[in-house]
């Protein structure tokens, strides 16, 4: 059988894990992100994938774990008030809009710790794959 290709046409974007969830649906086995997890070689990484159901839609749920934890965008929500405390630089900002809520509400702090993993942009990764 020949190589298979999926194009997804994204104007707005997708999140990561819910791209790994389609293609885990559409037959991508869990083994091949297992492997890529693997290769990264980050003590402890790993991927789940399981079936759920949410609001009566059925689907195929993707995590990064870290020792057993979700990481990434999932796992760091601004549901808290935090700080920020960094004693490393990082490429990104974390800004927060919060829309049209009233002026006094907008006054809060944002600050938060970040337990990173070793970071890996996109060439790495080719490099692995």
């Amino acid at each position: 059988m020949g190589q298979r290709v999926a194009y997804v046409e994204a104007p707005s974007g997708i999140a990561g894990d819910m791209l790994l969830g389609a293609l885990v649906d559409l037959g991508l086995p869990v083994a091949v992100l297992e492997d890529v997890a693997t290769r990264l070689g980050v003590d402890g990484l790993s991927v789940r994938a399981e079936r759920v159901d949410k609001n009566g839609l059925s689907a195929v749920q993707v995590d990064v774990l870290l020792d057993g934890r979700r990481v990434g965008a999932a796992a760091h929500a601004h549901d808290k008030e935090h700080t920020h405390d960094h004693d490393h630089a990082h490429g990104h900002e974390h800004t927060h809009d919060h829309g049209d809520e009233p002026h006094e509400d907008r006054h809060h702090v944002h600050a938060h710790e970040h337990g990173h993993v070793p970071h890996h942009h996109l060439a790495d990764v080719r490099r692995l794959l």
